[in-house]
């Protein structure tokens, strides 16, 4: 009989893509910390335990592990080897790169006006809470993003710009925007008050083949 063949096709998104969601971002005012926020907002979703909500204080930050995948970009200036799409003070291209200590950068002593947000009095970092300890969407959008929202899929699309997913069926937009709101365990709140969740007219994946090895 014949074995039925999987189809292991791998997709990546592509350039246009990528580079359209930097432009988008760095066309907004979205103040630097954001990125802060988007740590800090995964980080609890993954130490919320099954069925539970997402832990918002006590959250021990890995600067050094996903947010430098999130941000290293080479090509950059020397001694500014990450790239941040967000700015609120203007749009002057130098201003998007960044030095290497991602650590000092967000340590409690640099977040200044936004420690109070994101830092607790044991100096772990956390989320704002509302009265009913949810997630307070207003303050973080009036402080961050100066009251408007951002679209999810530029978010998406950067933060996944070297990651490659399976799958049988060239994946969608949808797809993607599905992908970031279930891997950073966003709340509703969050939902309806942080972020765009509408799509641009693009094709958003293509697939990839991977170079194979040679002893050439």
């Amino acid at each position: 009989m014949t074995q039925p063949v999987l189809d292991d096709t791998m997709w990546v998104l592509r350039i246009d893509v990528i580079r359209q969601a930097i432009e988008t971002l760095q066309g907004l005012h979205i103040h630097e910390n954001f990125v802060v926020y988007m740590h800090v907002t995964r980080q609890g979703g993954r130490l919320a335990g099954k069925d539970e909500a997402k832990q918002v204080a006590g959250i021990i930050p890995d600067w050094l592990g996903e947010v430098r995948e999130w941000l290293d970009v080479p090509g950059g200036p020397p001694s500014k080897p990450n790239f941040l799409p967000f700015s609120s003070r203007g749009s002057d291209p130098a201003r998007f790169w960044k030095g290497g200590n991602l650590a000092g950068s967000y340590a409690p002593s640099s977040l200044r006006s936004m420690r109070e947000i994101f830092v607790g009095p044991d100096k772990t970092y956390r989320l704002p809470t509302a009265a009913d300890n949810t997630v307070d969407t207003t303050r973080l959008r009036e402080r961050l993003l100066n009251g408007a929202t951002v679209p999810a899929w530029a978010i998406g699309a950067f933060v996944y710009r070297n990651r490659s997913f399976m799958g049988s069926s060239e994946p969608t937009g949808n797809d993607l925007l599905e992908i970031f709101r279930e891997d950073f365990s966003l709340t509703h709140e969050e939902q309806v008050s942080i972020f765009d969740w509408s799509l641009p007219n693009l094709n958003f994946f293509e697939s990839f083949t991977p170079e194979e090895d040679s002893d050439e």
